[in-house]
């Protein structure tokens, strides 16, 4: 009888161990959880910085950068410790929700499981760039990007291309990333040792526009248009100037290549509508310099333009410059006016020349028998003129 009671005592206390220990598991399982997230989630009071990009493109596009923003967002990076975007986001596949959209393979436009995602790679690392985190490992797209300027794009590609930065701060910091109504925004939260809640810096990489207050005379006709007033120079709708000279002898069709992001001018053919042509009036708006290339007549050519809530904006002296309409501005009147019927003239020059008096120019050398001149129309002739040293023009 002895050997089942000594055996029955080391039953219970087996037991009464084991009751214990799972009382602890369960304690440390439930507190230990909660007090790893309050540590983890817990007084992220100041912005550290933070950066909102434009989301375009295909639904599918959109998909993916939100999935991919939804995967970094509240991610907490400790003191010392490296963010690695491919290791917290992990492989883009289909079965994860990621779909086939446009992105980028040596230098071309491809379509790609998670196309799109570089997005928030890109503009994480916008925010942090001018901040001192130390970069890790960054990689340039083989082509520019329509969402920020050169220089602040950051590629990834699962398994041979990742973006890693330390966080060298004394403090943890977490990562928000959200995207709502086509506008990703990233803000890098802390709490900054011994320093009073402040107005945070922001990685703000646009200019201030405002609707343009002047009125538009397009060959005499006042025309409202959608435009914009950016560094002191008018800035219209691409698609709304093709609307309207539409018919006229300066027309000309608009084009977008989504292999390589080239906006396409094809003069002298007639415009083809999309639709949003001629838009109300706008308000104040932000507006990012646009990455496009731009092509007319299948040439690459100099105009100045930005992005406005993804539509092209252009200069409207540029675009007259290359498409050869009259662009003049009556001060008096506070009138912008628009001319098919004339070519473009250097803004002040045309004042400059009108005033010109020539009727004292001696021709008299002028040898209309010089075979280079056989056959032309002395009225055909075009006077080239020095006016250097005739003071600012």
């Amino acid at each position: 009888m002895i050997k089942p009671k000594a055996k029955t005592k080391r039953i219970s206390s087996r037991v009464h161990i084991s009751l214990v220990l799972a009382v602890i598991l369960v304690f440390s399982l439930f507190f230990g959880s909660a007090l790893s997230v309050s540590a983890a989630t817990g007084d992220f009071r100041d912005v550290v910085c933070q950066c909102t990009t434009d989301v375009a493109g295909t639904a599918n596009r959109l998909n993916n950068v939100t999935l991919a923003a939804q995967a970094v967002n509240g991610y907490v990076v400790q003191p010392g410790a490296e963010f690695s975007f491919n290791r917290v986001v992990g492989q883009r596949t289909e079965a994860k929700g990621y779909k086939p959209a446009p992105a980028f393979s040596d230098g071309k436009v491809i379509e790609a499981i998670g196309g799109g995602v570089c997005q928030v790679s890109s503009t994480i690392y916008a925010s942090i760039k001018d901040y001192g985190f130390k970069i890790t490992e960054r990689w340039v797209h083989s082509l520019p990007v329509t969402y920020l300027p050169p220089g602040y794009d950051a590629t990834v590609n699962y398994g041979s291309a990742d973006f890693r930065f330390v966080n060298n701060r004394a403090y943890p910091i977490r990562i928000d990333a959200v995207v709502k109504n086509r506008v990703l925004t990233v803000k890098i939260m802390g709490t900054i040792p011994g320093k009073e809640p402040e107005k945070p810096p922001v990685v703000d990489l646009t200019v201030p526009c405002d609707p343009t207050a002047a009125t538009v005379l397009v060959n005499g006709e006042q025309v409202a248009f959608d435009a914009y007033t950016i560094g002191g120079n008018n800035y219209f709708k691409l698609r709304d100037i093709a609307f309207v000279l539409a018919g006229t002898e300066k027309q000309f069709e608009v084009g977008y290549d989504t292999q390589t992001y080239a906006v396409l001018l094809m003069s002298g053919l007639p415009y083809t509508p999309v639709g949003g042509e001629m838009a109300g009036q706008g308000t104040a708006k932000r507006a990012l310099p646009s990455n496009d290339k731009i092509l007319l007549d299948g040439e690459k050519t100099d105009i100045t333009a930005y992005k406005i809530n993804n539509n092209n904006y252009f200069k409207l002296r540029d675009l007259g410059a290359a498409l050869h309409f009259g662009v003049d501005w009556d001060a008096t009147d506070w009138t912008i006016l628009i001319d098919t019927s004339k070519d473009y003239t250097p803004e002040g020059l045309d004042g400059y020349l009108s005033d010109l008096d020539l009727s004292g120019l001696d021709l008299s050398g002028l040898d209309l028998t010089d075979p280079d001149l056989a056959g032309v129309d002395p009225s055909d002739l075009v006077l080239d003129v020095d006016l250097s040293g005739t003071g600012e023009i």
